[in-house]
Order: structure tokens, then C-alpha cells, then sequence
């Protein structure tokens, strides 16, 4: 009986020793990245890490039950022999083995009766003997369910789990009959009359923290560390998109035989540029190596709260993927789908999403600040109170995406699509919306200051209590805008010698404009009401105005009725600005590009700032 045992005892050391080697490689990217694999000591081969961490714990509690069941009989034939057989002590007789030698040591300890010969340190070796013959498997399977939970799949962490607590059974019962059988006098668990229930708790307890380490909610979750590292193949020399455009922009050039300076190209060629360059790196994208995690019988992974700083995952499929909290700072994510992700709270900050398709994601909260997001879609996304200050959106699609209270200072947003966005009382502080198509988009009480919208399209968007302070307006489409309580002030907004400004049903009821300039526009088909204050509004001839609203406004002083040459407007316009006294630091925050340094030009004597409400008439500045 001691043989078996002690046989069976040899293999289980081996599994556990094979296990616990095999364990220490173990990263938290083999259970996600592109042909990873667990390799086994010894056979040098290469196993799914998903399968191993199935098949490891049920094969190693196997064995650990096993080995016990032999003890448990070894531990009934211990009992019931004599203390000596012929003139030798039991412990000299029976065949050596460390686990018997600390077994009899213990019953000589307890029953006095002589069974083993005393030896210098029986005490520490049978103490050895002990923790490896009950904790060894047991410290293993331990780290066989521990580490299985960064793989976020609870049914291999259950089966990890019930391993664990199925051989810590085996081995309670076995330590049990132990104490039973060598020490009579002392039954260990009669102490404990509500043992099955104290098991009941702990499996319970067990499993619960196997569900909620692996699909829990985010601050439970087991955590993930793949940071700087590549989940999609990265082939050598692979180059961030903005390099690789300066590098192909170059060899482009020379191909066509033409000069690459900063303006050698015309924009025609620019386009026939881009268009080739983004073909190609679209073809490159797709055939880089990615995990298949859309393939049938695979699972979109759970990534809540990992920490995936510099992650290589251009190109890959996140579609409905768990991302919430998770940081995600400087990864490349570029061309990725990530459409119907959820991305909430994630930290994305100058996270490389350029033409990634974000549509239908969900980004409430998300740190985007300096993201690169050019031609990125995100249609439907919802970007609630997200941080994108100082992000690249150029050309960027945004319809009908949320972004209430979204923070976009300083966003580079030219030619980007916000067609019917939402976007109340958002902050686009120094926004570069040029080209920008905003129709019907909702910017109520949105901050638009120091804002350029060059030919954005505004058609039908709602811009009630929008802050338009130094805002540039030039050629923008204006066609039934809501501005009702809009400020205006320091704003500049024109049209063009040839084609006038059409503010045609632009709703102005108690709009505000202090010290903005208006130039080649049409005001008569905008909506005024008795509240709408253009008193200190600066404009000359090329603006068109209704003789009533000329009236309310008292007609004023600095409205010339002469259409001035551009010298000549933007000086007057300086001159008007600087003439409150209060502001002559204003012009170099508000001065149009190529007139910071015009020559101011005094407003003519008497011609002062107008203050006090509509209600008090038009007042002067004391």
C-alpha cells in the first residue's frame, strides 16, 4: 500500500511541478492576442492557453484525489499495526518514504508507543513532509483558478474553482482521517457540528468571487496588463499613419515629377494623394493578422478597466466589445471597428483612431484629449460630456451623434460631419470647424467663442444662448438658424464681394452683439425682436438692413452707409473696438487672419458705445 502511494505520490509531483513551471510563463496576452500559446516544459509544445487552463486544474485534481484516497487507506493500515514488528520499530519496517516517516513520527509524538526511532530533525522534516503532501497541489490549483480569471471567461474559471475545492475536499477528509486514526483520543471536527454548512458558504463565496473577477462589474474584475504590447500582428517597420503619409506624400512627388514644398501642390493633387495613400494603408490594414474574436464560437473580449496604454490594435474587431474604463492612452487603434463598443469613462487621450469606426459607440465621460479621430465615423455615438479638447476630427462623421456638455476646445474639426448632432452646451472654445456641415445640428447653449467656422453650414441648427463672442462667421450658411439670445460680441461674420451673407428666417430675437463686425450680408429676412441689441455692432454699406431695424438700433454712428475698402473696414473696425477704452487689448483676440497689425482708425467725434438695455433706448457710454 505504501508503494502505491508513494508511486502515485512520485506522478502527482511531477504534474504539479510541470503545472506550476508552466504557470510562471503565463501572460495576460496569451489569452487574447494573435496565435499566442502556452508552451509545456519538457515536450516543447505549444497548447491553446484556454484549453490548458481547462484541462491543467481537472487532470491535477485528479491526481491530488487520487493520491489522498491511497492515503486515506494508508492511514487505516498505519492504525491497526503493531508498534514493532519483530525487533524493529514500525517506522524502521515498513518501506521509506518521507510521508509515512512524518505520519509515524506524528503517532509516536501522540501515542508515546514508540513506532518510529527518534532522528534529528524529525520535527521540521515531518513538518516539510506535511505542507508538501497537502499544500503543494493545493498552491497549484490556487494559481490555476487565480490566473484563469484575466481571461474574463467564468466557466474556465468555475471549472478552475471547482478543482480547487474539490482536491481541498479530498484533502480535508484525508488530513482528517489522519488526526482520526493516529491520535483516537482527539476527533478534530466533532468541535464542528455545522461543517457541511461552513462548506456550503465557502463554495458559495468561491464561486461568487470566481463571477465577479471575470464578469463582474469594473472595480471586481480581475485586472488585464497588456500594455505596449501587440494584439494585432505588427510587421517590422510598420509606421504611425501620419509618418508613413510624409514618407508615401514624398515618394508620391517624385513618382509624378512634382515639387513637394509646402505649397508645390495643388489641391486637386493633394486629393489624388490622399485618395492613393488612404487605399493604401486601408489595404495595409486589412491584411495584417488579428485574433479572430468575430469568428462563431469565439466571444468579443471583456476589456472593462484594463490597462491597454500603447496596445497595437489597428485594424481589429471590437464591434460591441467592453471597453468602459479601460486606458487605452496612445494605443493604435486605427481603422479599427469599434462600432457599438462601450467605451465609457475609457482614456483614449492621444489614442490613434484615424478612420475607426466608432458608430453607435459609447463614449459618456471618455478622456479623447489630442486623440487623432480623422475620417473616423462615429454616427449615433454617444459622447456625453466626453473630453475631446484639442482632438483631430478633420472630416470626421458625427451625424446624429450626442455630444451634450462635451468639452471640444481647441478640436480640429475641419469639414467634419455633425449633421443633427447634439451638442447642447458643449465647449468648442477655439474649435476649428471650417467646411464643417452642421445642419440641424443642436448647440443650445454651446460655447462657440474665439470659434472658426469659415464656411460651415449652419442651416437649421439651433443655436439659442450659444456664445459666438470672437467667433469668425465667414461665408458660413445661416438659413433658418435659431440664435435667439445668441452673443454675437467681437464676432466677425461676412460673406463675399459676390455673394452676400443670407441670414434669411436666421431667427436674432434677443440676440446680443457688442463690438462684432457684420460685412457683404443680408439682415432683411432675419427674425428681430424688441431685445435684439446690434447697437455696438460695427458694418458698413455691403450690409443690408430693413429701415425698422435701423430704427430700433437708432441708427448708429458707426454703421458707414459707404462700402469700405478691406484697409479701411478692418481699421474703423479697430478704431470702434478700442474706442470703449476698456478693451484696447481686445483686437489682437479678435483681429481676422493678415489684419492683427492694421491701423486702427478713430470712430468720428461724438460717436460713442451705446449702453444700457433696448428697453432704456439708446443710450451713451458716460
Amino acid at each position: 500500500m505504501t508503494k502505491n502511494a508513494r508511486n502515485t505520490w512520485l506522478v502527482l509531483l511531477g504534474i504539479l511541478a510541470f503545472t506550476g513551471i508552466t504557470l510562471m510563463g503565463v501572460e495576460h496576452i496569451d489569452f487574447y492576442g494573435i496565435d499566442r500559446a502556452t508552451k509545456l516544459p519538457l515536450f516543447n509544445v505549444e497548447v491553446a492557453p484556454r484549453y490548458f487552463f481547462v484541462a491543467a486544474p481537472i487532470l491535477t485534481a485528479a491526481f491530488y484525489i487520487h493520491f489522498h484516497l491511497h492515503l486515506i487507506r494508508l492511514w487505516d493500515a498505519l492504525e491497526a499495526a503493531e508498534n514493532r514488528i519483530g525487533d524493529l520499530p514500525l517506522g524502521d519496517a515498513v518501506m521509506p518514504w518521507l510521508v509515512t516517516d512524518a505520519v509515524l513520527h506524528l503517532r509516536n509524538r501522540w501515542r508515546s508507543d514508540n513506532c518510529a526511532t527518534p532522528r534529528v530533525l524529525d520535527r521540521p522534516a515531518a513538518a516539510l513532509n506535511l505542507a508538501l503532501t497537502w499544500g503543494f497541489g493545493l498552491i497549484v490549483l490556487g494559481l490555476l483558478w487565480w490566473l484563469s480569471m484575466p481571461a474574463r471567461t467564468f466557466w474556465m474559471t468555475a471549472i478552475a474553482c471547482a478543482a480547487f475545492l474539490a482536491a481541498a475536499g479530498a484533502g480535508l477528509s484525508s488530513l482528517e482521517s489522519l488526526f482520526d486514526r493516529m491520535n483516537p483520543g482527539h476527533r478534530a471536527w466533532q468541535t464542528w457540528p455545522s461543517t457541511p454548512v461552513v462548506l456550503i458558504v465557502i463554495a458559495s463565496l468561491a464561486f461568487s468571487s470566481s463571477y465577479l473577477r471575470t464578469a463582474g462589474p469594473p472595480g471586481q474584475l480581475a485586472p488585464i496588463n497588456m500594455t505596449g504590447l501587440a494584439l494585432v500582428e505588427k510587421p517590422p517597420g510598420w509606421l504611425p499613419r501620419d509618418i508613413a503619409q510624409r514618407e508615401s506624400r514624398s515618394d508620391w512627388c517624385k513618382r509624378e515629377g512634382m515639387r513637394c514644398g509646402r505649397d508645390g501642390l495643388s489641391q486637386d493633387q493633394r486629393d489624388a494623394f490622399e485618395g492613393e495613400f488612404r487605399l493604401r494603408r486601408e489595404a495595409a490594414l486589412s491584411e495584417l493578422r488579428k485574433p479572430q474574436w468575430h469568428q462563431p464560437g469565439n466571444h468579443k473580449p471583456d476589456f472593462r478597466a484594463a490597462q491597454l496604454s500603447g496596445t497595437f490594435l489597428a485594424g481589429a474587431d471590437l464591434g460591441w466589445a467592453q471597453l468602459s474604463g479601460a486606458n487605452l492612452r496612445g494605443a493604435q487603434l486605427e481603422g479599427a471597428d469599434l462600432s457599438g463598443a462601450k467605451l465609457d469613462g475609457a482614456e483614449l487621450m492621444r489614442a490613434q483612431l484615424e478612420g475607426a469606426n466608432l458608430s453607435g459607440a459609447r463614449l459618456t465621460g471618455a478622456f479623447l484629449t489630442g486623440a487623432q479621430l480623422q475620417r473616423a465615423q462615429l454616427r449615433e455615438a454617444q459622447l456625453e460630456r466626453a473630453d475631446l479638447i484639442g482632438a483631430q476630427l478633420t472630416g470626421a462623421k458625427f451625424r446624429e451623434a450626442r455630444m451634450d456638455n462635451a468639452k471640444l476646445s481647441a478640436a480640429q474639426m475641419k469639414g467634419a460631419t455633425l449633421v443633427e448632432a447634439q451638442m447642447n452646451g458643449a465647449i468648442l472654445v477655439e474649435a476649428r470647424l471650417e467646411k464643417a456641415n452642421l445642419f440641424g445640428a443642436q448647440l443650445e447653449r454651446a460655447d462657440l467663442s474665439w470659434a472658426q467656422l469659415a464656411e460651415a453650414d449652419l442651416r437649421n441648427a439651433r443655436l439659442n444662448g450659444a456664445d459666438l463672442r470672437s467667433a469668425q462667421l465667414k461665408r458660413v450658411k445661416l438659413l433658418q438658424v435659431q440664435m435667439e439670445r445668441a452673443n454675437l460680441s467681437r464676432s466677425f461674420l461676412t460673406g463675399a464681394p459676390t455673394e452676400s451673407l443670407l441670414l434669411q428666417l436666421t431667427n436674432l430675437a434677443a440676440a446680443e452683439n457688442n463690438g462684432g463686425a457684420v460685412r457683404f450680408a443680408d439682415l432683411r429676412g432675419a427674425v428681430f425682436d424688441e431685445e435684439t441689441d446690434f447697437r455696438n455692432a460695427f458694418m458698413d454699406g455691403s450690409v443690408q438692413v430693413s429701415d425698422g431695424f435701423r430704427q430700433q438700433m437708432a441708427d448708429p454712428c458707426q454703421w458707414h452707409a459707404d462700402t469700405l475698402s478691406d484697409e479701411e473696414f478692418f481699421g474703423r473696425w479697430r478704431g470702434w473696438i478700442e474706442a470703449t477704452g476698456e478693451a484696447s487689448s481686445d483686437w489682437p483676440l479678435v483681429a481676422p487672419s493678415g489684419w492683427l497689425e492694421v491701423t486702427a482708425i478713430p470712430p468720428p467725434e461724438g460717436c460713442v458705445w451705446k449702453t444700457g438695455s433696448m428697453a432704456t433706448g439708446a443710450g451713451a457710454k458716460d
